[in-house]
């Protein structure tokens, strides 16, 4: 919700919708092009989309007005984009099926780079001090790369091979992900990758869990 203003889109249909907030009235809806199962992201007054085609590996990028949903660009994909994406700094940042994290321009949609990794990711990547930081959803794998370029700054297994299906969480020098598959919570240290602890959650497959750090 942003500015009183909840943006919604349709899984199956790929319909954008924004509501007021306040009563639910409708003030806009538009056909983005393809179905969404990711969340919608508004940046300054844009309003990004990720969309799949679920008969064919192709979707698509989209940013659309916020306040009257007109298209501002689409950028067609000839994979399928599976996270929501994350918006900073003048780009944006998906997770691809074919195993591969793009950096997109967001003012046009051009693509800055793109970095293969071993596996598809779910989860939307994190950006944090220059670094981007993705998890893989069917190794298991965490992966640091460079903002600038895409390069891979390092690589690491979080020690059994699964899900890792929410997003990283870095707060000072560390990076947490949550392997879905084995229930086990890792600490990597975020300057390489290296773990500093785990802990299990005693089930495996505990669903979709996001790690939240407060306080120090």
């Amino acid at each position: 919700m942003v500015n009183g203003v909840l943006y919604v889109v349709g899984e199956t249909d790929g319909m954008l919708y924004a509501l007021h907030a306040r009563d639910g009235s409708l003030l806009w809806h538009v056909q983005t092009g393809y179905p969404s199962v990711s969340l919608p992201q508004v940046v300054n007054g844009s309003v990004y989309v990720v969309g799949s085609d679920p008969t064919a590996p192709s979707g698509s990028v989209s940013a659309l007005r916020a306040d009257d949903g007109s298209l501002l660009w689409r950028r067609r994909m000839t994979r399928v984009a599976l996270s929501s994406p994350l918006v900073v700094d003048g780009r944006i940042y998906v997770s691809v099926s074919d195993g591969s994290v793009d950096a997109l321009r967001s003012r046009d949609g051009s693509v800055l780079w793109r970095t293969r990794t071993r596996s598809a990711g779910l989860s939307a990547p994190l950006v944090e001090n220059g670094v981007v930081y993705s998890a893989e959803v069917l190794d298991g794998s965490v992966y640091a790369l460079k903002v600038s370029d895409g390069s891979l700054l390092w690589q690491a297994q979080t020690g059994a091979i699964g899900a890792v299906v929410s997003s990283p969480l870095v707060i000072k020098s560390m990076a947490y992900v949550v392997n879905s598959e084995d229930g086990t919570v890792y600490a990597l240290r975020a300057s390489d990758g290296a773990v500093r602890w785990r802990y299990s959650l005693g089930q495996p497959d505990p669903g979709v869990v996001l790690p939240m750090v407060m306080g120090s």
